[in-house]
């Protein structure tokens, strides 16, 4: 194929239609032609040089498309471990003038593209992810502030990865435009960027540039770029050295300044008040340095000691003597000293102090030690230890909701991980926390290396627990040891597990780990301290007796996935339920409970036993009367379980086996009953607490939904006259007092068991009940 005769046979066909044929269009309507032969010599050459690849082409902002790309591709190739985003879409005018479609694409072939590619390879080993950004991300450019905002996205996408793969060097390069490829060759600019002074950047030195980043596994944001004309860049960019190539290659500067000598390295880093982990962390006003950030930044700089070989594994004695605070502010220096002390097994371990040197008013230096301790590096994973062991008796409570907590704590922000402390035991308890998606600092590297959030969500579990069973405010002062066994992707929700070990005076001592969804253990913490301040909480939140473990979701919060495909949900014999099912509807309903009673118990487990069967584990039975139970493979304690679903609504209880207890739970939406339906199934008692409660329509729904739990607790379903032999016999708010009479009144004889609570709550316009038995089990 000649390009020249291309040209001339399209310009032919241009006159048919327009009475002007300008070089743009020319230029336009030959593009594809060009880019395809660009292409299929490319190609060609990695075919000759006997290069295995597979190249597929799709749209980067379909998140689907990209999906099945990717797949494609690791079918033939392999999986992917290195990644280079270099797509782009460029509309260069005023945004006034711009049409909005045209800038929301210019910023999604940027922002969407680098966020479907991560989340397509969430499960692959990543060992590099290469973001093509622009100088204009950085130094911006007029009639390309989508194009400057799309590349800025772009930049701190990239830069989270190093949050959540600590193993993967994750960098962008803010290019300079290119001489003879790239936008600026497509759009026509070239020549007037090169006749206003722009130093353009010949592709095969860029290329060579970007193949040295990658196999030198250099992480952060890079500017590359000869003269940008009268472009003011301001302060912030300096000289990488050891790059080499032409123009120069441009880091954005680092506030931790390492160097090493020997077997020791010295880091220094002027903190600022506008660091998230120092914003979103102030006592009383003032910014203070999280302990777990004092481990990251210590980690920053013994890594610089054993190189790219070992990662970090965990802290050994690490002690957090005196805070470091920034009073009124002002950014202050802080030394972090490592030392390497000796190798290990599979390793090598560093002895880290953390200070800083201040001058007093007198101006006398001030020496003060934040931190100290061991840091521990490895090339392998250790194997996992059996989960933390609860000590399942006495009287739960919870839950603690992050509204709460954090209106007792002063964490704000990144810094308030903790979604709930969902159950608190005499000596242990559970939360759910979710990793942070921002950044933790400004630098993106910091946060990488030790997971630090993961340790801040135990303290601030044991925070919670010395707060509502001491009412006292404790704050860390270290950690024994701590062993990391994988990693956590942003926004990743996790299971927090403590079991505390000694309570004495002013301190509490315990043992953490954190579980993620499927009961993989993340990180084991043993031997954490924290000491009460002494200084009386402002707000202490309440822990209600918690006698039951409650999971709700509705029909539309379930995954269509599991209506497409139920083999990774039911069990074999639950397979054959569903095909029994004949609609639609009676399948979904039949999904949705499924689906919530098993996350229900699969949270349960993480939760007290820190392990999580799989969904096709756990089975639910019914027996003769058609109550439903659970069972769980290989499981030797299995909770009691009851359900309701109402208006795509599913409710699930669980009720732990030690507790002794059995309940019943319904739900039902508030409406009129008729009249003939009160003959029915309500006495003459109920009618007039009916007929003189504040609002008939609350009292009649609630009183059939407090006989509808009523007989789920007794395991009875539909097989009792609802008007004769369970009758509610008072009915206040939140509570009620029920009389069993006849098969009802033998059949809690036969349990040996006895009426313990009877409750209902209005929410949402239904009503609830609960209804619970208490004695011996039989």
């Amino acid at each position: 194929l000649d390009l020249e005769e291309e040209k001339a046979r399209l310009k032919l066909e241009l006159a048919k239609e327009h009475a002007r044929v300008t070089p743009a269009m020319v230029r336009e309507a030959i593009e594809p032609l060009r880019k395809g032969l660009e292409l299929k010599s490319f190609v060609d050459s990695l075919s000759a040089q006997g290069v295995r690849f597979h190249y597929v082409s799709c749209d980067v902002t379909d998140r689907k498309a990209v999906e099945q790309a990717l797949s494609e591709a690791q079918a033939q190739v392999g999986p992917i471990t290195r990644v280079i985003h270099g797509a782009g879409l460029q509309v260069s005018r005023a945004l006034v003038e711009k049409e909005f479609f045209e800038a929301r694409s210019v910023f999604a072939t940027k922002v969407a593209g680098i966020s479907n590619i991560l989340q397509a390879l969430r499960r692959n080993e990543l060992r590099s992810v290469i973001s093509f950004g622009s100088v204009t991300g950085r130094y911006g450019n007029a009639g390309q502030v989508d194009y400057a905002a799309a590349n800025d996205a772009l930049a701190k996408l990239t830069a989270t990865v190093a949050n959540t793969r600590p193993e993967c060097a994750a960098t962008t390069i803010c290019w300079t435009a290119w001489d003879d490829v790239g936008m600026a060759v497509d759009s026509g600019t070239r020549g007037l960027m090169k006749a206003e002074g722009v130093e353009l950047l010949p592709s095969e030195e860029g290329a060579a540039l970007c193949l040295r980043l990658l196999e030198a596994g250099i992480a952060g944001e890079y500017v590359v770029a000869g003269s940008l004309a009268g472009l003011e860049v301001g302060p912030g960019p300096v000289v990488l050295s050891g790059l080499g190539g032409s123009p120069a290659a441009e880091a954005t500067e680092t506030r931790l300044r390492v160097e090493v000598n020997g077997q020791r390295a010295t880091g220094r880093v002027l903190l600022t008040a506008d660091e998230p982990f120092m914003a979103n962390h102030r006592i009383e006003g003032t910014p203070v340095l999280p302990g777990v950030m004092g481990i990251e930044l210590s980690a920053q700089v013994a890594e610089r000691l054993f190189g790219d070989s070992l990662r970090f594994q965990g802290v050994e004695d690490f002690r957090f003597d005196k805070p470091f605070k920034l009073h009124r502010d002002e950014s202050s220096e802080l030394i972090i000293e490592a030392q390497e002390v000796d190798a290990i097994e599979d390793g090598r371990r560093a002895k880290v102090t953390v200070s800083s040197m201040r001058t007093s008013a007198t101006g006398r230096g001030i020496e003060a030690t934040h931190f100290h301790g061991t840091l521990r590096f490895s090339d392998s994973i250790p194997a996992a230890p059996k989960p933390i062991p609860f000590e399942l008796a006495g009287q739960l409570s919870g839950p603690v909701l992050s509204g709460d907590i954090y209106k007792a704590f002063f964490h704000s922000g990144v810094f308030a991980p903790l979604e709930e402390v969902s159950v608190l035991g005499p000596n242990f308890a559970a939360s759910e926390a979710r990793y942070p998606v921002e950044p933790l600092a400004n630098e993106p590297a910091w946060g990488r290396i030790s997971l630090p959030m993961l340790l801040e969500m135990a303290f601030q579990a044991g925070g919670v627990f010395g707060l509502v069973r001491h009412r006292g405010q404790f704050l860390p002062s270290g950690v024994g040891r701590s062993v990391l066994f994988g990693t956590v992707e942003d926004g990743d929700p996790l299971t927090v597990r403590i079991a505390v070990t000694k309570e004495i005076t002013e301190t509490l001592r315990f043992d953490a780990e954190v579980r993620n969804l499927s009961g993989d253990l993340v990180a084991l913490f043993e031997g954490i301290e924290m000491v009460d301040t002494t200084v009386s909480p402002a707000f202490v939140p309440s822990a209600d007796d918690l006698k039951r473990i409650e999971w709700h979701r509705h029909e539309s919060e379930i995954a269509d996935s599991w209506f497409a495909d139920i083999s990774g949900l039911a069990a074999v014999s639950e397979v054959a339920e569903w095909t029994r099912k004949k609609t639609d509807k009676a399948q979904r309903q039949w999904i949705a409970s499924r689906v919530t009673i098993k996350e229900a118990v699969r949270r349960f487990y993480r939760q007290f036993y820190g392990t999580c069967p799989a969904f096709t584990d756990i089975q639910v039975d019914k027996d003769e009367l058609g109550a439903p139970s659970l069972s769980v493979k290989d499981a030797t304690d299995v909770p009691g379980m009851t359900l309701t679903h109402s208006n795509g609504n599913v409710v699930v209880v669980l009720i732990p086996s030690w507790r002794g207890a059995v309940s019943g739970v319904d739900l039902e939406k508030v409406e009129a009953r008729s009249e003939r339906f009160l003959d029915d199934y309500f006495t003459e008692r109920e009618r007039k607490i009916v007929t003189g409660f504040r609002s008939p329509d609350d009292a009649s729904t609630a009183i059939w939904s407090l006989k509808e739990a009523a007989s789920k607790s007794l395991g009875m379903g539909t097989h009792l006259d609802f008007r004769r032999e369970i009758e509610i016999t008072e009915l206040k708010e939140g509570s009620a007092a029920i009389r069993f009479d006849g098969k009802a009144k033998a059949r809690l004889e036969q349990m040996g068991m006895q009426i313990g609570q009877a409750e209902w709550f209005l929410e949402d316009g239904f009503a609830r009940a609960h209804v619970e038995l208490v004695g011996s089990a039989p």
